[in-house]
């Protein structure tokens, strides 16, 4: 990664909004998203380079709009005709110019979001001016274990079946909507599943500390893997810290954590088994690289988090390559066009292998969604 130039002259920043409906909803213990968006960040530079990333912007439900507005007439015109040294300076730039503005309206997440969707783009520009792999790029390897995401009490029994048959063996249940159903949800699963299947489980900050750990004994049985986001992201680490301590299931955390220093504190405290950032809600490739380096050094698995469209998807597990270790990339299961459209190496037995085309892996063909294209004003 050293030998690659990463200096970068921006002649233009682009935000393109799309918006589908979703054959089901993607259901969770805070609400359900019946539509899926996806705001992409296009970035070319003066010598004609092209590259691209995808913001964060699934909750509330117009977020998307919001941050679109945002990137496109504040942002890009900050931005345009710019020259950064390495990606990460696009963010800081951000932060320098609109930081304060974004703490005023408590507007945090926007800003990082929409800093790490560019710092995407910068990274796949880079890469593909390079002509490599983001992943090899990164200095990283192709094979990465991946698991099945976002499975729902409903259709937990077909989906687990179908998945396993299509070549995931580990597989993550939606939480937090009563003990029973979890539990019984579990209890199903795990009953009918194959020997070789792995399960985890996510509440989505569904309960308070004694709750969580309530469940967490009752869910022991089971032999899952991780325990993600029982309680509240932003409850004190000293909760963190009890509740990691006699949680007889190993957590995991990181999907809503905005900043280096949190990062640093979680693994530093070994609270946590799996650390997972989202490269789109924050830090986008140059700070999650740096998390998921400094996860694996202290023997925690980078499991990095990713709910959205198909740019983002590949981006999120060239980063896992990009990291190694023994995490495993999260692949959203429920229909999503704005995922479906773009292509995705086969699992195999749990892992894929990632493309050896340039930049994240293909060359998006943004035209093909035009029918879910939303213009920002």
């Amino acid at each position: 990664m050293s030998t690659l130039n990463t200096l970068v002259t921006i002649a233009k920043v682009h935000a393109l909004l799309f918006r589908a409906r979703a054959d089901r909803p993607l259901v969770t213990s805070f609400g359900s998203l019946l539509e899926r968006p996806a705001l992409i960040v296009e970035v070319t530079d003066t010598d004609g380079a092209r590259g691209w990333g995808e913001v964060w912007c699934n909750f509330p439900p117009y977020a998307a709009e919001n941050r679109a507005r945002f990137l496109k007439n504040v942002v890009a015109p900050a931005l345009d005709g710019t020259t950064i040294d390495e990606p990460a300076d696009a963010g800081r730039r951000i932060d320098r110019l609109f930081g304060i503005q974004a703490i005023q309206a408590g507007e945090e997440g926007l800003l990082a979001s929409v800093a790490a969707g560019l710092d995407q783009a910068l990274w796949d520009l880079v890469a593909r001016r390079h002509q490599v792999p983001l992943w090899q790029a990164l200095g990283g390897t192709r094979t990465v274990r991946v698991y099945a995401s976002g499975i729902d009490p409903e259709q937990a029994l077909d989906t687990v079946a179908a998945e396993h048959d299509a070549g995931h063996r580990a597989f993550k249940l939606k939480v937090g909507f009563s003990d029973r159903i979890d539990i019984d949800t579990v209890a199903t699963v795990r009953d009918r599943s194959a020997d070789d299947v792995a399960l985890m489980v996510d509440a989505n900050q569904a309960w308070s500390p004694r709750q969580a750990l309530e469940v967490a004994e009752r869910l022991a049985p089971f032999n899952l893997e991780w325990l993600e986001e029982p309680i509240r992201a932003d409850e004190s680490f000293r909760v963190w810290r009890e509740l990691s301590a006699r949680s007889p299931i190993a957590l995991a955390t990181g999907e809503n954590i905005r900043s280096a220093h949190h990062f640093t504190r979680l693994i530093e405290s070994r609270l946590v088994a799996h650390v997972q950032p989202d490269v789109g809600k924050w830090g986008g490739v140059s700070h999650c690289l740096t998390v998921g380096r400094r996860a694996a050094d202290a023997g925690i698995a980078y499991s990095p988090h990713w709910h959205g469209g198909g740019i983002g998807l590949a981006i999120s597990l060239n980063l896992l390559g990009a990291v190694g270790g023994s995490g495993l990339g999260e692949i959203d299961v429920n229909p999503n066009p704005l995922r479906d459209a773009f292509p995705l190496p086969s699992i195999n037995n749990g892992t894929i292998e990632l493309s050896d085309q340039q930049g994240f892996g293909f060359e998006p063909d943004l035209a093909s969604l035009r029918h879910f294209r939303r213009e920002i004003d």
